[in-house]
Order: C-alpha cells, then sequence, then structure tokens
C-alpha cells in the first residue's frame, strides 16, 4: 500500500506537469464590437500557466515544482519513505504557485492595467473584462494534481519500515 501511495504522488505530480501547459485562460473578443480598422487575428486566444508566469516576468515555478516532484519520485521508487518530505514540499510549493498565478493574472485584467486598457482600446462599446476573461480547466488541473501529490505523500511511511518493526 506505501508504494501505491508513490504512484498516486508520481501520477499526481504528471497530471500538474501536463496542466501546466495547457491553457488556464481563455480570453474571448469574439462578442467585442471592434474598431474596423483593427481586425483582430483570432476570435479568441488561450494562455497557458508556463506562459502567464513567464509573461510576468516570472519564473514557472509551478511547472518546475511539478517536475521536481515527478524526478524524486521516480528516484524514490524502490524506497519510497524518502521521498515523503520532498514531495511534501514540492506539493504545497507547487499548489500554492498555481494560486499565486491564477491570482497574479486575474489582477492584470482589472481596470487600469496595462493589459486592460490595451483591451478597452481597441473596443468600441462599453465592456466588463470579466466577460472576456474565463478560467480554463489547466489551472484548476495543475491544481488538483499537486493536491493528489500530497495526499499520496501524506500516506507514505515516515521512516524506513523495516527498521521501525526491528525496535
Amino acid at each position: 500500500m506505501k508504494r501505491n501511495s508513490l504512484i498516486v504522488s508520481l501520477v499526481g505530480g504528471g497530471i500538474a506537469l501536463l496542466c501546466c501547459l495547457l491553457p488556464w485562460i481563455k480570453i474571448d473578443i469574439s462578442f467585442l464590437d471592434l474598431d474596423p480598422v483593427i481586425s483582430p487575428p483570432k476570435e479568441f486566444l488561450t494562455i497557458s500557466g508556463f506562459h502567464i508566469a513567464a509573461g510576468n516576468d516570472n519564473m514557472p515555478y509551478a511547472f518546475f515544482a511539478a517536475l521536481v516532484l515527478i524526478l524524486v519520485c521516480f528516484r524514490a521508487l524502490k524506497t519510497p519513505w524518502i521521498a515523503r518530505k520532498p514531495v511534501l514540499i514540492c506539493s504545497v510549493i507547487g499548489f500554492l504557485f498555481v494560486l499565486f498565478t491564477l491570482f497574479s493574472f486575474r489582477r492584470e485584467l482589472s481596470e487600469g492595467t496595462p493589459l486592460a486598457e490595451k483591451i478597452l482600446e481597441y473596443s468600441t462599446s462599453k465592456v466588463e473584462l470579466g466577460q472576456i476573461a474565463s478560467l480554463q480547466f489547466g489551472g484548476f488541473g495543475a491544481a488538483i494534481g499537486f493536491i493528489v501529490a500530497f495526499i499520496g505523500a501524506w500516506n507514505l511511511p515516515k521512516s524506513d519500515p523495516s527498521t521501525e518493526n526491528s525496535e
């Protein structure tokens, strides 16, 4: 059972890593009444968590936390108890960076920011910015992946089970 907990952590890390590359935010400009001089090349744009973090002059820490989590799990397949603390730490850090990235991007869409001003500049009608951007599965999936990894690591033994039984 304890080895299966490490597999659960590995799967959670894999889900988080994959979801860091999937769309987190969708910006839909299809319903905007745009200036006829400027025609948008697309009706909507999706942005992954990797690109959100890199675009805000941050490193994609959630992606790197998921990558480290997976590497630690692979390294500790034969001795799962040594992966407990690193996986717990990577899970918490990754989850917090997912939340931070989503909230910082959401704040970027508030009125008065450069991105919001650029969107409103090209729109000829009154627009609420909350209608333009919507959260997608990638952000939620990355958070769920880190939670699954945390649950798997929580069920791992704290030390070598063979030394606990011999005492």
